[in-house]
């Protein structure tokens, strides 16, 4: 059914630990907040924490009219509970559609790099940036943005599913993107000081290009303390069997190599393995993947732990462990977050108990402690 009264951000405490207000090990619970409410088709997609204002960034995508999609945005803080920050504005909103952000705070200018999908035909999708301001008003003009939309990787190709991450340690943006077929990626830097008092650094370069294989599905983390990017994707093994696997990306432009090393597998069983999203847990010195797994019928949630630390060869902690399976529900599309001042790590995923019911949301928290026998802190909590 096509929700078309209105659309609400179901915001559970999966997105509080990112924002440093949820004590150890807290009690789960769910608020349901309306975000915008049109009669238009309105999706979530993408939210970031201004560390330094204690505010968030909610990015959503709008369809303005035949198919034609445009970036809104939203500020939000946690007060005791969700108080909006002002009135919402637009991102991205021309005469071609818009859609599919990530967004990345940069705590060196107090402000946000948003990236997304721009359509130049129906053959042809790019990758396009766009910086807000960190405090509203601050922009241009005393608006929202900071400067005008730039693109990012604009080949005749098709650019897709953006994702990104900012370094401070580098002071620099790495954006990640599917371009048919394979991962690639670019670095932007702090607004206009990239090449030429420009907004970008070096070239596009290729993060994971097999000839013989399909790769999809990129996600993108930071090592503060290392000081280097990691870029998780989905790898099509065989016809039917995905795998995820890592790529290291230096934190800093090289004259050679963009690459730390080679990719190293993360998950490569006979099941098909997709849509990992990763996750850095600083004071762990680790990372955190979680993906879907499928076999059949069935999907359930896995994951594993990452030593930051190991730059060359396999840095996997262990083996990979369950998150959430059941014999008959379909656990899917996981994503995982940190909490930065607690360590707390927290996993939400999407699962569905049988055909006549609406997929639910649920959490799963995770022991913080990579090398702990027991990696389940808290099991699976349903919320309508």
């Amino acid at each position: 059914m096509k929700h078309i009264a209105s659309f609400c951000l179901l915001l559970i405490l999966f997105v509080l630990p990112a924002v440093g207000v949820a004590a150890a090990n807290p009690p789960a619970y769910g608020q349901e907040i309306t975000l915008a409410a049109t009669t238009s088709d309105e999706r979530i997609t993408a939210l970031a924490y201004n560390s330094l204002r204690s505010e968030m960034l909610v990015l959503w995508q709008v369809d303005s009219g035949n198919g034609n999609y445009d970036l809104w945005a939203r500020r939000a803080r946690y007060q005791g509970g969700l108080q909006w920050q002002g009135d919402a504005f637009a991102v991205a909103a021309s005469a071609t559609s818009e859609r599919m952000a990530a967004v990345a705070y940069n705590s060196s200018d107090d402000d946000y790099l948003v990236v997304y999908e721009y359509q130049f035909s129906d053959n042809d999708y790019d990758i396009y940036g766009q910086r807000v301001a960190g405090l509203s008003g601050s922009g241009d003009n005393g608006g929202e943005l900071k400067g005008g939309p730039f693109a990012i990787g604009s080949t005749v190709g098709k650019e897709q599913s953006p994702d990104v991450i900012y370094l401070p340690a580098s002071q620099q943006f790495l954006v990640v993107y599917e371009l048919d077929g394979d991962i690639w990626a670019r670095r932007v830097a702090r607004q206009h000081l990239g090449d030429n008092n420009g907004e970008l650094i070096g070239t596009e370069f290729a993060v994971a290009a097999d000839f013989d294989h399909e790769e999809a599905q990129p996600r993108v983390q930071a090592s503060t303390q290392q000081g280097y990017f990691l870029v998780t994707y989905a790898y099509a093994f065989a016809d039917g069997d995905w795998d995820i696997r890592g790529q290291r990306v230096r934190g800093m432009r090289s004259n050679g190599s963009q690459l730390i090393d080679n990719a190293f597998d993360i998950a490569f069983t006979s099941d098909s393995e997709t849509r990992p999203a990763v996750g850095y847990a600083q004071d762990a010195q680790a990372f955190i993947v979680v993906w879907q797994a499928e076999a059949a019928t069935n999907s359930d949630v896995r994951g594993a732990w990452l030593d930051e630390r190991i730059t060359e060869g396999d840095p996997v902690i262990g083996a990979p462990f369950v998150i959430s399976e059941d014999a008959l529900a379909l656990e899917r599309q996981p994503d995982v977050d940190v909490d930065p001042a607690t360590g707390d790590v927290v996993v939400v995923l999407s699962y569905k108990p049988d055909d006549p019911i609406l997929p639910l949301i649920g959490t799963v928290w995770l022991n913080p402690d990579p090398t702990a026998i027991f990696h389940i802190l808290r099991p699976l909590s349903l919320y309508a």
